[in-house]
């Protein structure tokens, strides 16, 4: 049984860095000790501060790849041995730095491939403009070329918060999307330890290890999530504001209560408003249950098209309850992504 000794600080409650490791150039690693704290503190800060970590940090990516005379993503160029879509499946995993605490930064980048060969090409051919941003891996291999020739090709880069971002592109010829991870942060584990202070008291002490791709280190990572938990709370509270200065200084907003009938309805209505491409859509993509799946082929629904023509109540006259169309509408809700503003 092996036991760890700590110097715990008897007085202000500090963090302190226990042990940092960077095992690649896409994984670092980073444990801290928070204390001392009172009874019931470390679980709060450790959730608020994990959920930061995973939710609130920003991290740039490449989420499209623009070729020129590419029909299909699974076509090989002349002269390069992987695939299109090996080649955006590698892009995926290039690592940018950007100071996201700079305003500086724009949201919005371009930038671009350009590799001689022959030989390996790698992520260090990638040009960005402005040079707001760096890649972390240059090693990351990229494509091979197999005789003289220049691969060149178009990026799209985009610096974006990880929780509830979900961009989508609409189809261009010679454009592919990545599937970006925009988390700096791999994974975030917290413990509580209690222990006794010098004056017998019972104290809790947090334990914080975090993963990050590269692009910041774990010290960063966290001062970043503290400034942002400190920024969150820091808005100042008014109780006796009048309603002249709450109009001049905000917009009205109506709350409404939907019931699952009336969001099916804004699904079917979205539909045709946007025109969105569903008749290519089948209801096995949607990742409904087994008893949900069999009453909509008994009714012959195969396409998601063809779910949206029913109405609410031809949905319930399928042998389905209340929540066989929740699970539907929440499916449909899921597949376009539409738990925005505009759709409520």
């Amino acid at each position: 049984m092996t036991h760890d000794e700590f110097f715990l600080p008897d007085g202000d409650i500090r963090w302190k860095c226990l042990e940092l490791r960077e095992n690649s150039a896409r994984l670092h690693y980073g444990r801290f000790l928070l204390a001392p704290l009172l009874e019931g503190q470390a679980d709060l800060i450790g959730i608020a501060t994990r959920k930061t970590l995973l939710q609130e940090l920003e991290g740039t990516c490449i989420t499209c790849a623009k070729f020129l005379d590419v029909p299909h993503q699974y076509f090989t160029i002349d002269g390069v041995e992987e695939s299109i879509n090996d080649i955006v499946m590698n892009l995926k995993k290039v690592v940018f730095r950007s100071n996201q605490l700079s305003a500086n930064v724009p949201r919005f980048l371009t930038g671009y491939f350009r590799a001689w060969g022959p030989g390996p090409a790698t992520a260090r051919s990638i040009g960005v403009n402005p040079a707001h941003v760096e890649v972390i891996n240059k090693n990351e291999h990229i494509a091979t070329l197999k005789q003289p020739m220049q691969l060149f090709f178009e990026l799209e880069i985009e610096r974006n918060r990880a929780y509830g971002t979900k961009t989508t592109y609409p189809f261009r010829e010679g454009c592919y999307p990545i599937d970006a991870s925009f988390s700096p942060v791999l994974n975030v584990n917290h413990s509580i330890h209690n222990y006794y202070s010098l004056r017998n008291e019972r104290k809790e002490m947090l334990f914080l290890e975090i993963w990050t791709n590269g692009s910041f280190t774990p010290v960063e990572a966290l001062g970043m999530a503290s400034q942002k938990l400190v920024k969150l709370f820091g808005f100042p509270l008014r109780i006796d504001e009048d309603k002249e200065e709450e109009a001049e200084y905000g917009h009205k907003v109506t709350l409404k209560d939907l019931t699952l009938e009336d969001r099916w309805e804004i699904l079917r209505r979205r539909q045709k408003k946007t025109k969105l491409a569903v008749e290519s859509i089948y209801i096995d993509q949607l990742q409904l249950s087994s008893k949900v799946y069999d009453c909509l082929n008994k009714a012959e629904i195969s396409t998601l098209s063809q779910l949206l023509n029913k109405g609410y109540k031809d949905l319930m006259n399928m042998k389905m309850d209340y929540f066989d169309a929740k699970e539907i509408i929440l499916a449909v809700e899921k597949y376009f992504k539409i738990f925005d503003s505009d759709f409520f």
